[in-house]
């Protein structure tokens, strides 16, 4: 299961699969470069920023912070991921650099599940 901030919650493999490929659409040009990362037991969080193409005036780039929370399932896959960003803060660094949704960019939906609730642990 994922959770994205602006696309909600995606069940199954191949639907996050699907997501990934659908939801980057436009977003060809930014990054997404990792600040740190942390394992506890089977829990992961991740630091990372979103970053977008071009820099501010004083050269530092428009980019906000993001957290990911993650539950490793074992066998090298996860069973769970939460995304966390700040869609206001992420809004104003677009504005600020005056990126716009390219053609073709794929939106997230109106009224996406935004459920957060991770799955039972297994037993």
């Amino acid at each position: 299961m994922f959770v994205d901030p602006a696309w909600g919650r995606i069940e199954g493999g191949a639907a996050i699969a699907d997501f990934f490929e659908h939801s980057m659409v436009g977003l060809e040009d930014w990054t997404f470069p990792e600040g740190f990362t942390m394992a506890e037991g089977r829990r992961v969080v991740t630091f990372w920023w979103n970053r977008l193409p071009g820099a501010a005036p004083d050269g530092t780039p428009y980019q906000a912070p993001g957290v990911s929370i993650l539950h490793y399932a074992g066998g090298g896959r996860f069973s769970f991921e939460l995304d966390i960003l700040n869609m206001a803060e992420l809004s104003e660094h677009m504005r600020a650099a005056g990126w716009r949704p390219p053609a073709g960019m794929n939106m997230p939906p109106a009224h996406p599940v935004r459920d957060a609730t991770p799955p039972a642990p297994p037993l």
